[in-house]
């Protein structure tokens, strides 16, 4: 396999992407289980 120079710059800044995206992705899950558990712990509703 030949590295390129430009090989670990792609990598790189792939990796600093992906560190970004995913603790977004984690967030927003967390807003949506606490706001449905709110709404549970409001209404008392068995179907949420």
């Amino acid at each position: 396999m030949i590295l390129q120079i430009e090989t670990p710059a792609l990598l790189f800044s792939a990796t600093s992407l992906i560190l970004l995206a995913y603790p977004n992705r984690f967030l927003a899950n967390a807003t949506i289980i606490r706001g449905l558990k709110k709404t549970f712990h409001e209404k008392q509703n068995d179907v949420i």
